[in-house]
C-alpha cells in the first residue's frame, strides 16, 4: 500500500508485488475519462492541512476549509512564535535544565 498525503487530500494506492493495480477506465481529471493508463488510486479529502471540527451535532467534520500549518504560521507573522512560547511558560513553570536530565 502507498499513501500519499498531501495538505489537502491523501491518495491510496494497492501494490501487488511492488506493482500498482491500473485502472481499467482510464484516468478521470476535472471530470473527464483521458482513456490513459492509470494507477488505480482512491483519494481521500483529509489532507496535513484540513480543517477538522465538531459539526453543530458533535460530530466530526472535515474541510473544506484549510489549516495554515504552525510552522508556517510561526514564520509568516512572528509575534505567534512570542506569544506560544508565553503560554508555555505559563503552563510549565519549572522547566527542566537540560543539565539536569
Amino acid at each position: 500500500m502507498v499513501i500519499d498525503m498531501g495538505g489537502a487530500t491523501t491518495d491510496i494506492a494497492l501494490l501487488e508485488a511492488g506493482v500498482p493495480a491500473l485502472s481499467q477506465e482510464g484516468a478521470t481529471v476535472g471530470g473527464w475519462q483521458t482513456m490513459v493508463e492509470a494507477v488505480q488510486v482512491h483519494t481521500s479529502g483529509l489532507g496535513g492541512d484540513s480543517g477538522v471540527r465538531l459539526d453543530g451535532e458533535a460530530c466530526l467534520a472535515v474541510g473544506p476549509r484549510r489549516i495554515v500549518p504552525l510552522s508556517l504560521l510561526v514564520e509568516q507573522i512572528s509575534p505567534v512564535l512570542v506569544t506560544l512560547r508565553s503560554q508555555w511558560e505559563q503552563s510549565n513553570p519549572h522547566p527542566l535544565d537540560a543539565n539536569s536530565a
